[in-house]
């Protein structure tokens, strides 16, 4: 890396340098569902079936689906057919 910067006039080198720090930091926590929306995987495991068959369904049209980005969020009050 040093070496990338020893090719760089100074201002540049330290032009990179800010754009590196100032990067938001990742975490690793996982984003919540809303209240009364579930994740496919919460459904799968409350139903007993796979993750495959919960999309399977949504994509069917058999079940409601919320589109968050490209989240999918499954509502609560959905019963199993």
């Amino acid at each position: 890396m040093s070496f990338f910067f020893a090719n760089l006039k100074p201002l540049q080198a330290v032009q990179r340098m800010r754009r590196r720090t100032l990067q938001p930091r990742r975490t690793n926590k996982k984003p919540q569902a809303a209240e009364g929306l579930l994740t496919v995987r919460q459904v799968a495991e409350n139903w007993q079936v796979s993750e495959r068959t919960v999309r399977r369904m949504t994509e069917d049209g058999r079940l409601p689906v919320i589109r968050i980005g490209r989240a999918v969020r499954i509502p609560s009050g959905t019963s199993e057919t």
